[in-house]
């Protein structure tokens, strides 16, 4: 089982961080437009483009007997 070392609070650069809202982000980088901007698509497209190449390799006969 991993050590993990607790925050401390008291500390006047975490405190800060929190109330700006960066807690969450260690190295302080935004989510946009880096990861929303350019990685979604992407994943979004590809997951569209696999759906729609399984559906034309592999058509389910719907109605057909």
């Amino acid at each position: 089982m991993g050590v993990t070392k607790k925050s401390d609070l008291n500390d006047p650069v975490l405190r800060a961080k929190l109330a700006k809202g960066m807690g969450h982000n260690y190295y302080g980088e935004p989510a946009w437009p880096n990861d929303l901007l350019y990685i979604f698509p992407v994943v979004i497209l590809s997951t569209i483009a696999c759906n729609v190449g399984l559906a034309v390799l592999e058509p389910s006969m719907i109605g057909d007997y």
